[in-house]
């Protein structure tokens, strides 16, 4: 499939032993609309005429993505001179055009991003197949390089970690990261074409940036609301050390500040 494939006819040649004939061209029959020959005239009616001298290297060429196989005729007539009066031979060519799987085509957004600890979108247009004589078929889209913490809205995650998705599932197809993580990452799309004659098979494959924007989690911080204590003393603060919720690491703690301590009141 999509390419030239070599038609062998040997150069004709008369019986006639008194020289009175004469050989007409070479007429090929029953050649679909979508092959082109290599050389010689293509008739309005879709045979095609070639001299002799053409028979040499002479090739055809399906139409693109096209891989049905035909059966061509190949003729050619003697002539009486005297008389007019003509003989026709005629073989056949089987033509079997092997297929070959074409790359489906894919078309994916290739970045995306949103906040931390949202859902964020995924454009990826259903694929299709560049195939045109409907011998092939396409698998379900894949998704690769997805990290354990990332869920999808929806499709099968499989025991690799790849995700699977039928081409329905792409219609507001999201993904959220884990909980309280930024971790910015590339996941990768394929989807495979096969030949359901020979099971040949194409791949294609785009990538998607997912960029994921830190947004500071308020800290885990105790404290006991309510102290007391006698009169020129010192009171306790209760106040636990405080802890990031955060889980990759990409936030630090300030300072603690303690605020509306009267004038006359000592920290220590």
């Amino acid at each position: 499939e999509d390419t030239e494939i070599p038609l062998t006819i040997e150069l004709p040649s008369l019986v006639d032993q008194d020289q009175s004939e004469i050989l007409s061209n070479i007429t090929l029959f029953q050649i679909p609309d979508h092959v082109v020959l290599s050389a010689g005239i293509k008739n309005e009616d879709n045979t095609w005429t070639l001299t002799p001298d053409q028979l040499t290297s002479l090739t055809l060429t399906p139409g693109e993505h096209i891989a049905d196989d035909f059966i061509l005729t190949a003729s050619i007539t003697a002539t009486e001179t005297e008389n007019s009066d003509s003989a026709t031979t005629t073989q056949t060519i089987s033509v079997d055009i092997i297929p070959v799987a074409d790359k489906p085509t894919l078309v994916v957004t290739p970045g995306a991003s949103g906040n931390e600890d949202t859902d964020i979108q995924l454009i990826i247009s259903p694929p299709s197949l560049v195939d045109q004589d409907q011998s092939e078929i396409l698998s379900e889209i894949t998704l690769f390089n997805i990290p354990d913490h990332v869920v999808l809205s929806t499709g099968t995650q499989n025991a690799d970690g790849t995700w699977s998705l039928t081409s329905t599932q792409l219609t507001s197809l999201s993904l959220t990261p884990g909980q309280h993580i930024a971790d910015d990452f590339t996941l990768t799309v394929s989807v495979t074409a096969t030949e359901t004659e020979n099971s040949d098979s194409a791949t294609t494959t785009q990538t998607i940036s997912v960029d994921i924007i830190p947004v500071a989690d308020i800290p885990s911080w105790v404290v006991s609301p309510d102290t007391f204590g006698k009169e020129d003393t010192a009171i306790p603060l209760t106040i636990a050390k405080p802890s990031l919720v955060d889980q990759d690491q990409s936030e630090i703690l300030s300072l603690i500040t303690v605020t509306k301590i009267p004038d006359h009141a000592v920290y220590l």
